[in-house]
């Protein structure tokens, strides 16, 4: 507020009251359930068994939110002079009394906004399955959901999802029998069609209504047109895989593959500009995902006595690609192809993509301008969203997508005691990183703490050894976190880490016996135990918006202790 009042002054007069600043935000909702369902389970023959589920689920959710800002507030009497306060002048000052670097234009007080959502689903369902003699499956589901986002065309309103699929149990065929080492063996296949849906999007033209600062009327804009043909996005899902347990169920596991294509993706589209827009939010898009997963579960040594030592382990491996297979939408600039949320055709969903560095110099009046290499080769002091930059000249930087994930749980036990531990791996992505060493800091502002680094440039001799800050950095062409997408910025993402370390005791019964409970254990538990990173800083990729790459807060290592009884 401090900053506000200072940045409000000219001429001596104070534009905003004295006192502070309150931000009032409300949100209050209201989330309904309504579920019936019936289920049969029977037998014929001893062989032929029917299971099957049908059901029947509505649903509302209702939310409602308010933001307001108050001027002139004193907490200790809940009072504020926002109407004492002459808002047009507020709107119309241009300079302030801290220096020429700093005007108040754009700042004034939040306006009063307010939201209301009000969406209804319904869905009914029916899931099936017929067993023979324990060996052969088939199952089916078939569910259909039904929304008020969709509804401008009744084609759209309801899309059916289901799914089939079967297993063949060979332990319990005949000829299996004499293989002791097989303790379980299935096979299964499924196909199904699902479906996601996106409450950020309607069929129905949305505006946002806000009241005209100057003579006090409504005024809307368009958000979205029309767009009848809105539906649910829908992912056509292959899946097949192997269950099985062996060497008397020592070793336990699975294995699958699966292939999901999936089509009518919401996504950016190039279209007619005489309607208004140049380009909307529609059913576009086609994704292709696949990969392969293992988990394992074995029991390396059993104990067959609390005194004995035991050993087992949980392990899981995942491989996964992605990519866009097609979209209807050209690039038009630099900017947009260094938006998280842009799809690039042939590459992955998640794509990472930044400016080629063309090093740190002075122009011609003395100011640092920091330079981008396009792709012609030529080299060029722009902000990303000038036309100067070309989506061509954007580079493609790797995946945010890891390719590899893996994930091992080791247990020991002895004389009640255990001691496990859970540890994760990803590999096969990358990541931003430095972005407060490369977002420039114009110094325009004061009401926020700035970063240590920003020193390096006062301390250095040679003006382009850092990127400038404060006043110096005032004339340069790039503009805020530009530089931060300088490609040496990104950098593997791989990493491991153990989660979790966890001791714990189980008291015998003899001792829960003479205290009169039914069990006692005690355990104490060490989370974020150590990280290793791939990168050369040894950023944990975990702290850090690995698209923006800015720092976030570090998960700290905590313990815990607990101490559970029953009776």
């Amino acid at each position: 507020m401090r900053h506000l009042y200072n940045l409000y002054t000219y001429k001596g007069k104070h534009y905003l009251p004295e006192g502070g600043l309150l931000d009032l935000y409300t949100l209050d909702g209201g989330y309904y359930t309504f579920r019936t369902q019936a289920t049969y389970n029977h037998t014929f023959a001893e062989k032929h068994a029917i299971e099957g589920v049908a059901g029947f689920e509505f649903r509302q959710t209702h939310s409602r939110s308010t933001s307001n800002e108050q001027v002139g507030y004193d907490d200790q009497t809940q009072t504020n002079s926002t109407y004492m306060t002459n808002l047009y002048d507020l709107y119309k000052l241009q300079h302030s009394d801290i220096s020429n670097a700093y005007s108040p234009t754009g700042y004034r007080i939040k306006d009063f906004t307010s939201t209301d959502y009000l969406h209804r689903f319904y869905s009914y369902y029916f899931t099936g399955n017929y067993t023979y003699d324990s060996r052969y499956s088939l199952s089916a589901s078939y569910r259909v959901d039904k929304t008020d986002l969709f509804g401008s065309d009744p084609k759209f309103r309801g899309r059916p999802l289901w799914s089939v699929g079967a297993s063949w149990n060979l332990n319990n065929e005949k000829w299996m029998k004499d293989i002791s080492w097989i303790n379980m063996l299935k096979l299964r296949a499924s196909y199904g069609l699902t479906g996601n849906i996106n409450t950020n999007y309607t069929s129905y033209l949305t505006a946002k209504i806000s009241t005209e600062n100057i003579y006090g009327g409504k005024k809307a804009v368009l958000l979205t047109p029309s767009n009848d043909q809105l539906r649910w996005e829908k992912t056509a899902s292959w899946n097949f895989g192997a269950d099985f347990s062996l060497l008397d169920n020592k070793l336990r596991g699975s294995l699958d593959y699966y292939l999901k294509n999936s089509s009518d993706v919401l996504s950016t589209t190039d279209v007619d500009p005489t309607i208004g827009w140049d380009e909307l939010t529609i059913n576009n898009a086609k994704i292709r995902n696949q990969g392969v997963e293992l988990q394992l579960s074995a029991d390396i040594l059993r104990a067959r006595r609390r005194e004995d030592w035991g050993v087992s382990a949980d392990f899981s491996i995942a491989y996964n690609s992605n990519k866009v297979t097609a979209i209807n939408h050209e690039i038009t600039s630099g900017y947009e192809a260094l938006k998280s949320s842009t799809y690039h055709l042939n590459k992955s969903v998640h794509s990472l993509y930044s400016l080629r560095f063309g090093g740190i110099g002075l122009d011609d009046d003395g100011n640092q301008q920091c330079y981008f290499i396009k792709a012609d080769g030529t080299k060029i002091a722009a902000a990303t969203f000038e036309s100067s930059f070309e989506a061509a000249d954007a580079v493609y930087s790797g995946s945010l997508d890891p390719k590899v994930s893996a994930s091992l749980t080791p247990t020991i036990t002895w004389r009640g005691f255990s001691l496990s531990a859970m540890m994760v791996c990803y590999l096969g992505h990358y990541m931003r990183i430095n972005a407060n060493d490369w977002t420039i800091q114009m110094g325009t502002e004061y009401e926020e703490p700035v970063y240590s680094n920003m020193l390096n440039y006062w301390h250095s001799s040679d003006p382009t050894a850092y990127l400038a800050n404060g006043r110096p950095a005032y004339n340069m062409r790039m503009y805020d976190d530009d530089p931060a997408f300088f490609d040496f910025n990104v950098v593997h993402a791989d990493y491991m880490k153990m989660r979790t370390l966890v001791l714990g005791y189980t008291f015998p019964s003899e001792i829960c016996r003479k205290i009169g409970v039914g069990g006692l254990r005690l355990r104490v538990q060490m989370n974020n135990v150590f990280t290793w990173a791939r990168n050369s800083k040894n950023i944990d990729p975990e702290s850090v918006d690995p698209y923006s790459g800015q720092t976030l807060l570090r998960t700290p290592r905590s313990y815990t202790m607990s101490l559970s009884v029953n009776f």
